[in-house]
């Protein structure tokens, strides 16, 4: 007899480790989750290169329709874990750290990035021992079930912390997750009532597991039997509450919560616990029909499955999940938000440099100017303008006869004497050169390139829609601010 109990006693041993293994792994892969959610700050940490040039790296989300069609096709998924029963009939352990061994088998297909659809298949085994004073139970089923449920990652979850704490999800590895599902399994529980001699199982109150009922006069004529774990008894056939030969499949609702950690483009591994809450309370054999001490309660049967499993994308030529990202390295001075003129406007996207203080601007760091005469509220004389009148340098509109009797005059020098002829900002028109290439770019073909006109161009390049490089866009973007030099 201690043989086998030892035997049993490490099985269980070999079964708590295992699932402490897997709790360990679970809670590593929460950790690594909240180390790659929580760890970096609101401006990006500049490296050095071998160059040494500080260089950001910027993460974009390439869209193409290529993408939907990658992530619709199917993903399997392999995996082992273990079965816990919750019911009438509960092992003497009752943790869900213990467990028999089942096999599970996924695939799961992606609706978008941040749901799929799940589909598994679990085979295994559900055992219950319970051994009390008053009860001896016990009933072993292998159980095959098949489920259909909707997985979400929590995408919105992490884009709303991006945006409301500042933490950077993008190009993150790992992912929590939950499920919920429909399930459909099958069981026929068998019961160890009897020894491999026929003998029936009496459980005796000294502990011993005898032949014949206790009895003070049956206490010489009892032979001790050992439990061989042999479940060879039909428990529906047996029919010990008369509630006849009842349907052995039944229905569940999983419910699963766990973490995916994605190690390449093909290859991830998950890790989590599901919980079927069972539709039927026979799986046990023991319903609240019954009458003495086989009264169960009013509770359904339920399982916990814990499991660790791989899966492999064996379909898309090449992947492409919409959570991985482009990584470009960008030199930091294009990140330069200093504000040089101090007008609160940083001076990459500062139209009117060096600003005098005191002067109030508008977005785009030109002084403001209501009536749009081409003369700042600082320093103009009529604030309330006429639409499209012809002012002075002071802002005041100017006759038709003082319009009459100006000399003529360059187109380059038109706006010295009429700003209000050149729009909303007043600049001073140079001999700077546009080269051809960037002619192009010039929407409004004024031979400037605008805020406006770099920063389409600069959003068309990030959206892979030009052909341009780096290095071109570095030299627009030189071209861009030497035109402040003359303009």
């Amino acid at each position: 007899m201690k043989s086998i109990n030892s035997i049993f006693a490490n099985y269980r041993a070999a079964g708590f480790c295992f699932n402490a293994c897997l709790c360990l792994l679970f809670l590593f892969f929460v950790c690594i989750f909240f180390i790659c959610n929580a760890g970096f700050s609101q401006e990006w940490a500049p490296i050095k290169t071998d160059e040494s040039l500080s260089y950001y790296f910027l993460y974009l989300s390439k869209k193409d329709s290529s993408i939907d069609k990658l992530v619709k096709k199917p993903i399997i998924g392999l995996g082992r874990g273990f079965f816990t029963f919750y019911g009438d009939i509960r092992d003497n352990y009752s943790s869900w750290a213990y467990g028999r061994l089942g096999t599970r088998l996924n695939i799961s297909r992606y609706l978008n990035s941040w749901l799929k659809l799940d589909f598994s298949v679990i085979y295994g085994r559900l055992t219950g021992n319970q051994r009390t004073l008053d009860k001896n139970f016990n009933f072993q089923t292998d159980v095959l079930c098949g489920s259909a449920g909707v997985l979400y990652n929590f995408e919105h979850l992490l884009k709303l912390l991006d945006e409301k704490m500042k933490v950077q999800y993008i190009n993150n590895r790992v992912w929590p997750y939950i499920s919920l599902g429909l399930e459909s399994f099958e069981f026929n529980s068998k019961g160890d009532l009897r020894d491999a001699n026929n003998w029936e199982y009496y459980y005796w109150s000294d502990g011993t597991i005898r032949n014949i009922p206790e009895s003070s006069e049956n206490t010489n004529q009892s032979i001790i039997l050992q439990r061989d774990y042999v479940y060879e008894t039909d428990l529906r056939e047996m029919n010990a509450d008369g509630i006849g030969k009842y349907a052995q499949i039944a229905f569940a609702i999983p419910f699963e919560f766990g973490v995916e950690m994605f190690l390449t483009e093909r290859f991830s591994i998950r890790t989590g616990l599901s919980y079927h809450f069972s539709l039927n309370d026979k799986v046990d054999n023991i319903t609240k029909k019954g009458s003495g001490i086989r009264h169960g309660n009013n509770r359904k049967d339920g399982f916990l499955f814990t499991f660790v499993s791989v899966h492999y994308d064996l379909f898309n030529k090449h992947v492409r999940p919409p959570w991985q990202d482009t990584v470009i390295q960008i030199p930091d001075y294009l990140f330069d938000f200093q504000d040089e003129d101090e007008d609160g406007i940083h001076d990459l996207i500062d139209e009117c440099a060096f600003t005098q203080k005191g002067i109030k601007v508008n977005v785009k760091g030109c002084p403001l100017d209501t009536d749009k005469d081409g003369i700042g509220q600082f320093m103009d004389e009529e604030p309330e303008t006429a639409d499209k009148a012809i002012v002075n340098l002071k802002g005041v509109t100017m006759t038709e006869d003082e319009v009459g009797d100006t000399l003529a005059i360059m187109h380059k020098d038109i706006y010295k004497w009429y700003p209000s002829l050149q729009g909303e900002i007043l600049r001073l028109t140079g001999e700077l050169v546009m080269p051809d290439k960037w002619k192009k770019f010039d929407v409004d073909n004024d031979e400037y390139i605008s805020f406006d006109e770099i920063n389409k161009v600069i959003d068309a390049w990030f959206d892979f829609k030009i052909d341009l490089t780096l290095d071109d866009i570095l030299e627009l973007n030189e071209f861009f601010f030497s035109q402040a030099s003359i303009y």
